[in-house]
């Protein structure tokens, strides 16, 4: 099956589309699953949970997208549309822009933890619905070393209030193979095999550069 064409990827505030059926499933638990040409829901992947929403009429309860490429939509309640037939998509907006928040506001704070005093690489992260924690390679973390990564993170994403006129917070820039990436250091895409497809974002905030596979907020 071809992958999966991710419009996320080139508007992350996409969240009303048509996509065209290309395969409606029922896995071995008995869930309906519905595979689009192209989507707009993001599946959970990099750590960032999966969207929910409405697709041709059914609800959107989880989004999960294989080795392969392919995004598999589950679907819950009356999905009529066969392969071929285009269905209208609406992603989550809030939940969307929660997660995207959370999972930004983390790769800020994991790029100020390295590039400070306490020189503490981030390992793991996992967000859940609200909260997203950081796991770091060393034993602790004084609290001087938590007040100045606070500090930077606050002056790096500035409030509406203090924001300068016709500032711009976060920068987006999508890539098409892993193979491009280059980094090492980049942990989260180790195992890519040369040229796997790896859709990916290049956040550039202040003097902050990272990359990931996940949905991240956009220029203002």
């Amino acid at each position: 099956m071809t992958p999966t064409t991710l419009l996320y990827h080139r508007d992350p505030h996409l969240l009303r589309f048509d996509g065209v059926v290309s395969a409606v499933e029922v896995d071995p638990a008995g869930r309906r699953i519905v595979v689009l040409r192209e989507t707009a829901f993001y599946p959970e992947a990099g750590g960032q949970m999966a969207d929910h929403g409405v697709l041709g009429g059914a609800r959107v309860t989880d989004v999960q997208v294989g080795d392969d490429g392919v995004v598999r939509h589950i679907v819950e309640g009356g999905f009529a549309a066969a392969v071929g037939d285009a269905v209208a998509g609406v992603v989550d907006g809030a939940r969307r822009r929660q997660h995207m928040a959370m999972h930004t506001a983390q790769h800020i704070l994991s790029q100020v933890l390295l590039s400070q005093r306490a020189r503490a690489e981030t390992v793991s992260a996992r967000l859940g619905e609200t909260v997203c924690t950081v796991d770091v390679d060393v034993a602790a973390l004084s609290d001087r070393d938590v007040l100045e990564a606070e500090d930077a993170v606050h002056a790096i994403v500035p409030t509406r209030a203090t924001r300068p006129a016709g500032g711009s917070f976060g920068c987006f820039r999508p890539m098409a193979r892993a193979d491009t990436f280059g980094s090492p250091e980049n942990h989260w895409l180790r195992g890519k095999p040369s040229g796997a497809c790896a859709p990916a974002t290049c956040l550039a905030i202040a003097s902050l550069v990272r990359w990931c596979v996940g949905v991240q907020v956009p220029a203002e």
